[in-house]
């Protein structure tokens, strides 16, 4: 994502579904315990009972 924005092809790069599924994310890459997001981007962060991430849900409830 850095060399993107330092080669000028970004301006800027969103993750905020990310940050629903894994508001931790940046300290996770920070401290390099992990490489990439969980978030699937399936876009079942909203339903009637709010924003959260409910990939899990869904697909332990398609097995």
């Amino acid at each position: 994502m850095e060399n993107l924005l330092e080669e000028g092809y970004a301006d800027l790069i969103s993750m905020n579904r990310s940050f629903i599924c894994e508001p931790d994310l940046v300290l996770k890459l920070k401290s390099e315990k992990t490489k990439k997001a969980m978030c699937a981007s399936c876009n079942l962060c909203f339903d009637l009972e709010g924003v959260k991430c409910n990939y899990e849900f869904n697909r332990n409830s398609e097995n």
